[in-house]
C-alpha cells in the first residue's frame, strides 16, 4: 500500500495501486481453485461411499434370501462347479431354486422356470462350499466384489453360512 498522498487543506488519501489489485485477486483466485478442488475431490468420496453402502446392502440382501432358500430345502441341495463360476440347486416345496454366476453377475432363477434375475453385479469371485461340519453340515457362499472405482484400497468380501435342514428320507446333508 503507497503511503497517504497530501491533497492540500490537510486532506490525506490512501490507496491501492493496479499491482496491489492484481496481486490481491491472484491470491483470492488461488484459494477458490483449491476450495474447490476440495469440494469435488470430497463429491467423489462421499459418491463412491453412497456406491459402496448400495452395494453392501444388496449383497447382504442377496445373502438372506439365499440363506432363507437353503433353510426352505425339501431334498439335499446340489452344488455343482461350471467355468464361470457355480451353479447352486435348491429343491422347493414349489420348485428349485437356482443361483448361478454368468460373468460379472450372480443370478436366482425362481421355481417354475422364471426367467433368471440379477441377484449381485460387479462379482470378481463367487462360490459355494460345502463343509461337513460334525453334527450339523452347512454350506457356505463367499463373495468377492470388484472395488467401487480405481482407488479402491480394501476388497469386499461377503461369506454367507447356513446349517444345510435335515431332509426327510434322507441320512444325512449334503
Amino acid at each position: 500500500m503507497k503511503p497517504s498522498i497530501d491533497l492540500g487543506r490537510g486532506l490525506r488519501a490512501a490507496g491501492f495501486s493496479l499491482l496491489e489489485c492484481v496481486v490481491y485477486i491472484s491470491v483470492l483466485m488461488i484459494i477458490l481453485v483449491l476450495g474447490m478442488e476440495a469440494y469435488y475431490r470430497t463429491d467423489k468420496a462421499a459418491r463412491a461411499v453412497a456406491g459402496n453402502a448400495s452395494d453392501i446392502l444388496g449383497v447382504v440382501n442377496a445373502g438372506e434370501r439365499w440363506r432363507r432358500d437353503v433353510r426352505r430345502a425339501t431334498a439335499p441341495v446340489r452344488v455343482e462347479s461350471t467355468p464361470d463360476g457355480f451353479l447352486c440347486r435348491i429343491p422347493q416345496p414349489d420348485g428349485e431354486v437356482e443361483y448361478s454366476r454368468r460373468g460379472e453377475g450372480v443370478w436366482r432363477r425362481a421355481p417354475g422356470g422364471k426367467s433368471p434375475e440379477l441377484v449381485v453385479t460387479r462379482v470378481v469371485d463367487s462360490r459355494v462350499i460345502e463343509e461337513p461340519r460334525n453334527p450339523v453340515p452347512a454350506l457356505r457362499w463367499e463373495l468377492e466384489l470388484r472395488p467401487q472405482g480405481a482407488g479402491g484400497k480394501l476388497r469386499p468380501l461377503f461369506s454367507f453360512l447356513v446349517p444345510v435342514p435335515a431332509v426327510p428320507g434322507s441320512r444325512s446333508a449334503p
